[in-house]
């Protein structure tokens, strides 16, 4: 497809390199379908979806952050450290969305309970791709400095924190920002976990059925990606 500019061209590969095309066509869809109902029915229950989804993209925007600081400084890994905390720190607010199905058992008139169902997916999908989008940047980040090993290594060890992450969020309602506010009580909720596990099953299996959503997600999106250039795969 031919372009006017080499600007234009430019700017096209680096949205399909970062899949600006399907995070949007995706959470335009979302965002509409969310402002209906809420003329629909004058009331905003769902509209948490919204503030969930701004902070599923989070970690995107950190993995933005994170190439940006590459190409203005190449070869200085220390200046990744800020923006790959704060990815880490929220990745699991974007598969945490599939959560909010959950009230879809809440339904109330007058909107259909179908269109409710397919809000809700529209949003959890949507988070879902923020978070394995961002989980790619960061992982071609890692293999240019350390290697293909290294990069799933600690793909590997990202997608496993996000299930006690999701439960936490979900079950014990703490949030990101709680890392800061009550690291004590956070800590020692999962030491206390990993000391006695048969007296928290409940948690552990909750926690690796998340982190094995989240790497479904994930093997599927790099498998399907047809890019080969500074892909993680």
């Amino acid at each position: 497809m031919p372009y006017p500019d080499r600007r234009t061209a430019a700017l096209h590969q680096l949205a399909k390199r970062y899949s600006v095309y399907p995070l949007t066509f995706w959470t335009a869809p979302a965002g509409a379908l969310l402002a209906a109902r809420i003329i629909y029915s004058g009331t905003h229950q769902y509209g948490f979806l919204g503030w969930n989804l701004c902070l599923a993209s989070i970690p995107y925007l950190a993995g933005l952050w994170a190439e940006a600081e590459h190409c203005r400084r190449p070869g200085h890994w220390k200046r990744l450290v800020l923006p790959g905390a704060i990815w880490l720190l929220f990745l699991p607010n974007a598969p945490y969305i599939v959560t909010d199905l959950i009230h879809l058992s809440r339904y109330r008139p007058p909107v259909p309970l179908w269109y409710d169902a397919v809000l809700a997916f529209a949003f959890a999908w949507t988070g879902c791709l923020f978070g394995v989008v961002s989980l790619s940047i960061m992982q071609a980040r890692v293999r240019a400095e350390a290697g293909a090993a290294a990069s799933w290594a600690f793909a590997l060890i990202a997608i496993g924190l996000c299930g006690p992450g999701i439960y936490m969020g979900r079950v014990l309602r703490w949030n990101s920002w709680d890392v800061f506010a009550q690291p004590l009580s956070m800590l020692g909720t999962v030491f206390g976990a990993l000391a006695d596990p048969l007296s928290h099953w409940p948690a552990i299996a909750a926690s690796l059925i998340f982190a094995g959503l989240m790497l479904g997600c994930y093997v599927t999106y790099v498998t399907l990606r047809t890019e080969p250039t500074n892909d993680p795969a």
